[in-house]
């Protein structure tokens, strides 16, 4: 799970342009996004550029005005929609890297090892397994804005199904998730979307 981890709590995924096109292009990055989100709270990509190249995705003529799921930009947008609680850094060269790594890492503590290569085995590589779903309750709950690791339990202990979850009031929302959080979930989940 992870290229780096950098403490208990941070798990980097790094890419370089040419991995992330292509992991964009056969959906391994969401699957690699939803493992470190499931198991790290600060989940990181990382997007390493070639300092010879230019410091850009794409041209700026090429981005569309609206999300298209063929341009990288509109992927990295859901990407960032679905998992809210994920950072995306970008790094001009592998210099650069080390030295954003160093400042992560500042006054953290070190990894478990131990944890990781659980996490690791837990995960499987094996991509012929025929486990479609591997979603759990929680990955789905967080999922949902206003949603993240710091609240989601939260929910799970005072709600039995997402049924349930929609049947709350605004104020029990609130209460579970503060208000901020609360008016977001609350409000996503009461929108009417099929109106025009």
């Amino acid at each position: 799970v992870g290229d780096y981890i950098l403490s208990p709590q941070v798990c980097v995924e790094r890419k370089c342009i040419s991995d992330l096109f292509s992991s964009t292009l056969h959906g391994r990055l969401y699957d690699q996004i939803l493992q470190i989100t499931r198991y790290y709270q600060v989940p990181i990509l990382l997007i390493e550029f070639d300092e010879k190249k230019p410091f850009s995705l794409q041209n700026m003529k090429d981005i569309p005005h609206t999300i298209t799921l063929s341009n990288i930009i509109s992927k990295l947008s859901i990407l960032t929609i679905h998992f809210s609680g994920l950072s995306i850094l970008w790094s001009r060269c592998p210099q650069v890297t080390t030295k954003l790594f160093r400042a992560l890492k500042n006054n953290r503590a070190q990894p478990n090892v131990d944890m990781a290569i659980t996490i690791s085995d837990s995960t499987g590589d094996d991509e012929n397994d025929d486990n479609d779903d591997q979603h759990t309750p929680k990955d789905v709950l967080r999922s949902l804005p206003g949603v993240s690791y710091r609240n989601v339990d939260k929910i799970l202990a005072k709600c039995t199904s997402l049924k349930d979850l929609c049947s709350k009031n605004k104020e029990q929302v609130y209460d579970m998730l503060g208000v901020k959080d609360g008016k977001l979930l609350y409000e996503f989940l009461h929108t009417n979307y099929f109106n025009d």
